[in-house]
C-alpha cells in the first residue's frame, strides 16, 4: 500500500486534520504520527516505515515546521529516497516558514483559502500516485485495527454514500450527519454505545442517512435539555438501535420536510417523552419498545404526523401517545397498556386513526 505522507508540526495538528481528511475523502491512503508519541523508537521506526512507503509527501509549511528538527528530516529522506515533496503554506510568509530545503520548490499558498489549496495539491497527487478504489466500507475501531479510531473521525473523512462499520466500544463522542452515509453498528448493539454530555448524541444535517444497531445514552443533566437524536431535515432511518436520555426526550425530530423512520428500536428511560414529533415533521414507528419514559411514549404536536405500527408503548409517566395542536396520526396493532394516564391524549384539534390496538 501507498501512502501520502503529510510532514508536519505538531502546533499544526488542527490544520493537518483538515488536510488529511480531504486527501481521504479524495480516495488517498494518508499517513500520520498523531497517534503515535513523539520521540519513542517506536514512532521513528514508524515514520521510517510509511516513508519507504509514500508515493509523495505533503509538507504544511510553518515557522514551527521551519524549526522542527523532524520536519527537517522527513524532508531530507523524501529527497534522498526521490519521493515527490508538495508543500502547502499554512501559516507565516515565504522567510519564516519555509526551510533551505524548499527555497526553490513551489509552493501552494494555503493561509487564505485552505480548501482551494488543498484541491490544487489533490490535483497534483493524481498524477503521481494512484488513488485507492472507492472501498466498500470503513471500518471504526478503538483499539486501532480499523480506518479509524472514532466515528467522529470516519464521518469527516469518508465520502458521500460511504458505508461505516462500528467494531464494539463505548465512543464518548457526539456525530454530526453532514453527508449521506450509514452507519452500522459491527458486532452486539448492546456493546457499541455512544455516549454523550452536554450536547446531542446525533445531528441530522444531511438530506439522507441510516443508523443501525448502535445503543446512544445521553447523560447530560436535565437542565442542559440535549437528545439522543436531533433530526431537523432530511430523511433519516433509525434501525435496531437503542436510546436513552438523562435530560430531555431521546429522539426529537421536527419541521417540513422531515421524515425519520424509527424501526426495531427501544426508547426508553427518557427524563421528557420518549419520541418527540413537532413542527410539521413526520415519523414512521414500527416493531419498537417505547417505555419508561419520564412524560409521554410518543409526543406529537405543531402540525406534526405518525405512523405508529407494532409497538409496545407500556410503563411511560404520562399518556401512551399524545396528538396536539393539528397533528395527526394513524396507530396499528400496538400494546398502549400500562401507562399513567392511559393510552392516549387527543386535543379537539387533533386526529387519529386507531386499529387494533390494546388499551386499557
Amino acid at each position: 500500500m501507498q501512502y501520502v505522507f503529510i510532514s508536519y508540526s505538531r502546533r499544526d495538528s488542527d490544520i493537518m486534520r483538515i488536510v488529511r481528511d480531504r486527501l481521504r475523502g479524495a480516495g488517498f491512503n494518508v499517513w500520520t504520527d498523531e497517534n503515535l508519541e513523539p520521540g519513542t523508537p517506536s514512532w521513528v521506526q514508524a515514520i521510517v516505515s510509511a516513508l519507504y512507503s509514500s508515493c509523495a509527501v505533503v509538507a504544511l509549511l510553518s515557522p514551527d515546521a521551519c524549526k522542527s528538527q523532524w520536519v527537517e528530516r522527513e524532508l531530507i529522506f523524501a529527497q534522498q529516497n526521490e519521493v515527490p515533496v508538495y508543500p502547502l503554506l499554512v501559516r507565516g510568509d515565504e522567510r519564516s516558514a519555509v526551510p533551505i530545503l524548499l527555497i526553490t520548490a513551489q509552493f501552494v499558498d494555503a493561509r487564505q483559502d485552505l480548501h482551494s489549496a488543498v484541491t490544487e495539491i489533490i490535483k497534483a497527487l493524481l498524477k503521481t500516485c494512484k488513488s485507492e478504489p472507492k472501498k466498500e466500507f470503513y471500518i471504526v475501531d478503538q483499539t486501532g485495527r480499523g480506518d479509524f479510531r472514532s466515528i467522529a473521525e470516519a464521518l469527516a473523512a469518508v465520502p458521500e454514500s460511504a458505508i461505516i462499520k462500528v467494531r464494539p466500544g463505548l465512543y464518548r463522542e457526539s456525530l454530526t450527519l453532514n453527508k449521506a452515509v450509514k452507519i452500522l453498528g459491527d458486532g452486539e448493539r448492546d456493546k457499541i454505545i455512544v455516549q454523550t454530555e452536554g450536547k446531542d448524541c446525533v445531528q441530522m444535517l444531511t438530506n439522507s442517512a441510516s443508523i443501525q444497531g448502535i445503543s446512544f445514552h445521553q447523560k447530560s443533566p436535565r437542565r442542559v435539555a440535549k437528545v439522543c437524536v436531533y433530526a431537523p431535515q432530511g430523511l433519516l432511518l433509525l434501525e435496531n438501535c437503542c436510546f436513552t436520555s438523562e435530560s430531555s426526550s431521546c429522539i426529537n425530530t421536527c419541521n417540513n420536510g422531515t421524515i425519520t423512520t424509527i424501526r426495531r428500536c427501544t426508547i426508553r428511560l427518557g427524563r421528557a417523552s420518549g419520541i418527540y414529533v413537532h413542527t410539521y415533521a413526520v415519523a414512521i414507528i414500527e416493531e419498537s419498545d417505547i417505555s419508561e419514559n419520564s412524560l409521554g411514549g410518543i409526543v406529537v404536536e405543531a402540525g406534526a404526523s405518525s405512523v405508529v405500527r407494532a409497538c409496545v408503548v407500556t410503563r411511560n409517566g404520562n399518556e401512551a401517545i399524545c396528538v396536539r395542536d393539528r397533528s395527526k396520526s394513524t396507530v396499528e396493532d400496538c400494546d398502549l397498556r400500562g401507562n399513567a394516564s392511559g393510552a392516549w391524549y387527543i386535543d379537539e384539534t387533533s386526529s387519529v386513526t386507531r386499529l387494533n390496538n390494546l388499551e386499557e
